[in-house]
């Protein structure tokens, strides 16, 4: 079995407080992965870590087999990343939101 996206115990620390603790999932490859919770779980924050735009503050994370902190460089190559507000002109579609992500990203 092929894992594309593994996390074990990632956790993120703010301050004294913990936004993610512990947090474990792997998806295999060719399937699809969800993370669902109410507001305020922190999935934003686990993906944000998967997305390598947030460092955790203990365990680790891989992407294709790159670890998100690592070898960022590797990660980024392989995701896009589709936040659910993004804030550029409004008729701007998702393809070229990516697009605009990875040139300014040197893509």
């Amino acid at each position: 079995m092929r894992i594309s996206i593994e996390a074990v115990d990632l956790g993120e620390k703010l301050g004294e407080f913990w936004a993610i603790r512990d947090v474990s999932f792997n998806v295999k490859k060719g399937s699809i992965g969800v993370l669902a919770g109410p507001n305020g779980a922190e999935k934003t924050t686990t993906v944000g870590i998967l997305a390598t735009f947030y460092k955790p503050s203990r365990g680790f994370a891989r992407v294709e087999g790159f670890y998100v902190v690592r070898v960022h460089g590797e990660v980024r190559k392989r995701i896009a990343y589709m936040p659910q507000d993004y804030g550029l002109a409004g008729d701007i579609t998702t393809y070229g939101f990516i697009v605009y992500n990875l040139m300014m990203r040197g893509f």
